[in-house]
């Protein structure tokens, strides 16, 4: 993996900024994400930067990468996982190499493609390539959103980068809260869609491609889910053997790499069939990596992890945490993220990366199986709905709807009682998401703010733009296709990329492999959740790979269970500090009397407002790492 970052002027009028001192201030601040290597070029009024982690080609890989005449220019952060393939096409087709690296088959493949390129490209990336004769730039990200790209069009001037800091570090923004991202982070924990927390900076978004020619800008999807799940008109044995395929495939092609490589084992079913299928494809034992919780013995997955390993024969290495953190620590993982992201499995994320990144360069990882596959409680939650709403009004109306209404606390049930009957799929996945109710946000908001920003309007805006794209019947695959397009890219997604790069680690993540994620979109619903089981067809086609506890075994979130204890014990001192500080950069946007009701509420056990308080939280020290300086 890599860092990458760039700065073009439309026209020069004047003394071009572009230079390399402005592209060395961007890339030493993305310095974590390439530790072994740097690169520049510059041409004018147009820049482009990169640090590099060697994994691919470690002699002969240095980026910036050229074709033969050094008329096509590139940077890349990620992996093309098939570019062996590429390679050998495009050499039949006459082109000649330099380096052996995975990056430079972009460079040719767009002298024969032009912009369609992209739609070549087998893996996780990033990137950005400079045609000089059409003094045309093109950046693009890879169609689930593994890696991040974001950018600033100011006038005629375009900046990029692979992080928000190195944007900010060009000197050339200034940065300031955007209130529309403030309120969706407020529905849902993070900023959803292009909007970043940071006025002016946006996120191109997966799957997608941008022109910049002239100072003037195209942005356009270039890859999109199938709309409809196909009906089950062959036996699960058959999607069976044909996702174990390409599941098998993914794997394969992403144990490709020249450093030592190993595998995040949470001990569930995601991570321990990749394990198994890695553990098959190596010589020497595959390196295995585990983070607990040792305040939680229940839940703690550890020793699912230590049977997976030994079943499969593997290296394994755990940490036991408690996660006990400062606010130091806390700012300095905020400033890698970016963006203030309220998912405590953020935290558990950065220590196992810590852990692999003491034994290896690489590591495969679970995550987006849970959105392929229906993973998580929602779904099954709205299963149960469709049954609720089956039952006679009267019931409904004065039975049921009347008992969880009354439920005190702002828990689980609380939010299940607000989501229950409600037959519209876009609002009722709204409601699953919100973290802050139209209730709780009046109460917390400061009150200049509060005007049309309380009932989550910008939250719907933004899912009902996203179904105008994707057209089914099934209410699952709509869920699963809306979570892909929400919360696996701008939380999980996000957060794993920072993470892992704050400790110059490239983690891989074989189930966003984009045929796998085709082949399972267009895969019969029940195959999926079949009644209250979930990950029905994994499940099937790991039984000969693993221990039966393993495949039985129910989803643990991680560490997310523990807020509501965590925040009112270990984080008590640290929030009240922070949020009733008289000097708090949230005062602007919160009403001080209804954060401090807030904490009273939760601190004294009447209510569970966990993830609210983190929220508020952590949005404080974003202030103050990235707008008021103050930590």
């Amino acid at each position: 993996m890599c860092g990458i970052c760039g700065v073009l002027e439309a026209a020069k009028n004047g003394e071009s900024v572009v230079n390399g001192d402005l592209l060395k201030r961007m890339t030493a601040k993305i310095a974590h994400r390439g530790p072994d290597d740097e690169g520049f070029y510059v041409d004018q009024s147009v820049g482009l930067g990169v640090r590099r982690l060697s994994i691919i080609d470690l002699a002969t890989g240095h980026q910036p990468i050229h074709n033969e005449d050094k008329t096509v220019w590139t940077v890349l952060n990620g992996e093309i996982y098939n570019f062996k393939e590429l390679r050998r096409t495009l050499q039949a087709q006459g082109h000649e190499f330099y380096t052996s690296s995975d990056t430079e088959v972009i460079v040719h493949l767009y002298e024969e493609h032009s912009e369609e390129f992209v739609r070549s490209l087998r893996g996780e990336f990033a990137l950005a390539l400079w045609d000089e004769k059409r003094r045309t730039l093109i950046l693009a990200r890879d169609r689930l959103g593994v890696k991040p790209l974001y950018y600033s069009i100011d006038g005629k001037r375009l900046i990029f980068g692979s992080e928000v800091k190195s944007l900010l570090a060009s000197r050339l923004i200034q940065p300031e809260v955007d209130l529309e991202a403030f309120d969706l982070f407020l529905c849902v924990g993070y900023v959803p869609g292009r909007r970043t927390m940071f006025r002016g900076i946006s996120k191109l978004l997966p799957a997608h491609l941008m022109r910049w020619e002239d100072g003037q800008t195209r942005i356009r999807p270039y890859w999109q889910f199938a709309s409809e799940s196909v009906k089950n008109k062959r036996p699960a044995s058959f999607y069976a053997e044909r996702f174990l395929t390409l599941f098998e495939e993914a794997v394969r092609l992403e144990l490709v790499s020249d450093v030592s490589l190993g595998v995040m084992l949470s001990g569930g079913i995601d991570s321990s069939a990749i394990t198994a299928l890695a553990a098959q494809g190596t010589f020497e034992p595959l390196r295995t990596f585990t983070v607990g919780f040792e305040g939680d013995k229940e839940r703690n997955e550890l020793e699912d992890a230590r049977l997976v390993a030994s079943h499969l024969g593997t290296d394994h290495y755990e940490l036991s945490s408690s996660f006990d953190l400062d606010i130091e620590t806390f700012a300095r993982l905020v400033w890698h993220m970016d963006e203030p992201i309220a998912d405590l499995s953020a935290i558990g994320f950065y220590y196992v990366c810590q852990l692999a990144r003491q034994h290896v360069t690489v590591a495969l990882a679970g995550q987006g199986a849970d959105e392929l596959l229906a993973g998580y409680r929602r779904y099954k939650a709205n299963r149960i709905d469709g049954y609720y709403r089956l039952l006679p009004a009267f019931v409904r109306e004065n039975l049921i709807a009347s008992a969880v209404t009354r439920i005190p606390r702002a828990s689980l049930l609380k939010k299940a009682a607000w989501t229950l009957g409600e037959s519209n799929l876009a609002e009722w996945y709204a409601r699953s998401l919100t973290v802050f109710s139209p209730q709780i946000k009046s109460r917390i908001l400061h009150p200049d703010l509060k005007s049309d920003r309380e009932d989550g309007t910008l939250l719907r805006e933004l899912i009902s733009s996203y179904l105008g794209e994707f057209q089914s019947t099934d209410s699952l695959s709509t869920l699963l296709f809306l979570d892909s397009r929400l919360a696996l890219p701008d939380d999980l997604l996000t957060y794993f990329d920072k993470m892992s790069m704050a400790n110059s680690l490239e983690v891989r993540v074989p189930f966003l492999d984009y045929k796998l994620v085709e082949f399972c979109t267009a895969m019969p619903s029940d195959l999926k959740l079949r009644g209250f089981t979930t990950k029905y067809i994994l499940r099937k086609a790991a039984c000969p790979l693993l221990p039966r506890r393993t495949l039985k075994k129910r989803k643990t979130g991680f560490f997310a269970h523990l807020i509501n204890d965590w925040v009112r014990n270990k984080m008590s001192n640290h929030v009240r500090e922070m949020l009733l500080d008289p000097a708090a950069g949230s005062r602007s946007f919160l009403d001080t009397r209804g954060v401090q009701w807030m904490l009273d509420e939760h601190m004294n056990g009447r209510q569970d407002f966990g993830r609210q308080i983190y929220c508020l939280f952590l949005f404080e020290i974003w202030h103050r790492v990235f707008l008021s300086n103050n930590l």
